[in-house]
């Protein structure tokens, strides 16, 4: 198990070595900079942009200088944990990150364990009663979740959160918390408003479900099960310690990128729903060709997922004695 361990993170290593130069590439693909917004910004307003002052912050901000040079001064600063200045924020890029971050987190790992322990559980289920009106209703469900886009799931609970209640549940806070002093009550209140992106992104991804409703229903029938029930032994541990085991091996397979995609995945949502998340905050930099707080923003994600793919290895190992660790 180590020496697997040791492999998955070298390769982990690696490949974040080339997505950071990746990314950093793609980020300087788009013609012009940020100030090349910036001014045709204020020239759109009729004002006046004066020269001297373009050539200063060109030369603060390091874009007179060659890609190879801005990429070495861009990575040089990770170790201190500085990803670069924010020109449309004027803040350093982790402060502008880190509260869309931790948003972002931690809806996302509220989903993963709901639509994973959902999908587990309703795969399950449906699996054993193949052919009945819950299996029915589950792929019912679970294809309109899949098919209908989230961003427009949302406006409808939206529309329905709003007829129900009278008052819009989009943001994080009601309008009477938004500038309050963090408190139970805006703390409740914020809890209250998590609910909606959390149902309605967990409605979209529900459909694994079906991959293991037919791993159970490949598996419930093999020589092996019949073998357990001559045996006499109990229905519900049988199937539970062996075929389930085995129906959820390629969804744990695909676990660890649960939450990166999750984060990457829900940036129509959040803009939707008006969260503080990842994903509006990635939309409004690349708009304002805001190359550093884009970059950073990519970067993380991409980690997010390497590191996810790490975690899928470790769990295949720990639930699948049939792979090789020693290959």
């Amino acid at each position: 198990m180590g020496r697997y361990l040791s492999k998955r993170f070298v390769y982990m290593v690696l490949m974040l070595v080339a997505v950071t130069i990746v990314t950093f590439v793609v980020i300087q693909l788009p013609p012009g900079d940020y100030l090349t917004t910036y001014i045709n910004s204020l020239q759109a307003k009729g004002q006046k942009v004066n020269q001297e002052e373009v050539e200063r912050l060109t030369k603060l901000y390091g874009l007179d200088q060659p890609m190879w040079k801005q990429f070495i001064n861009w990575v040089s600063n990770f170790p201190k944990g500085n990803f670069g200045y924010s020109f449309s924020h004027a803040r350093p890029c982790i402060e502008v990150i880190i509260p869309a971050f931790k948003t972002s987190l931690m809806i996302a790992v509220i989903v993963f364990v709901t639509t994973t322990l959902l999908g587990f559980y309703i795969g399950y289920i449906t699996a054993l009663r193949k052919n009945t009106i819950v299996d029915y209703t589950a792929s019912f469900l679970g294809t309109v979740g899949m098919s209908v886009p989230a961003f427009v799931t949302a406006l409808i609970a939206l529309w329905f959160m709003f007829k129900w209640t009278g008052k819009s549940w989009a943001g994080m806070y009601s309008r009477e918390y938004l500038a309050a002093p963090m408190s139970w009550g805006k703390f409740w209140d914020g809890l209250k408003h998590m609910l909606l992106p959390i149902c309605v992104i967990t409605f979209a991804n529900l459909s694994g479900f079906k991959g293991v409703r037919a791993n159970m229903l490949d598996e419930i029938n093999k020589p092996y099960v019949v073998t357990g029930r001559a045996k006499g032994m109990k229905e519900g541990k049988l199937l539970t310690k062996y075929p389930f085991r085995m129906a959820i091996i390629p969804n744990m397979g695909s676990a660890g990128l649960a939450i990166p995609m999750l984060i990457s995945g829900e940036a129509i949502c959040g803009i939707v729903l008006n969260l503080p998340t990842l994903g509006p905050l990635m939309l409004n930099a690349l708009k304002s060709q805001d190359m550093y707080l884009a970059g950073a923003i990519l970067l993380i994600q991409s980690a997010m997922t390497l590191v996810g793919v790490l975690i899928s290895d470790i769990l295949l190992a720990l639930i699948d004695p049939r792979i090789r660790l020693d290959s």
